[in-house]
């Protein structure tokens, strides 16, 4: 296996594991989500909790695209 084609598995890779979080973490998300609000919680709180989670998935999910496509230009 050559460098080139190192490289390129490298950034799929991670490529494929950047996609993953994201649509995990939206899954988790809407879960805990459902979770919090058949709990009582009141629906503002519920939904403010779901954009900071659906944030931190987001930020992660795209920070590993991010260093896929940093792997794919060297």
């Amino acid at each position: 296996m050559d460098y080139e084609h190192f490289v390129a598995r490298a950034a799929g890779a991670v490529e494929l594991i950047g996609v993953a979080v994201l649509l995990l973490g939206a899954l988790i998300a809407a879960l805990v989500f459902t979770r919090r609000m058949v709990g009582g919680e009141a629906f503002q709180e519920a939904y403010h909790a779901l954009r900071a989670d659906l944030g931190r998935a987001i930020l992660l999910g795209l920070e590993l695209l991010v260093i896929a496509d940093i792997i794919g230009t060297v």
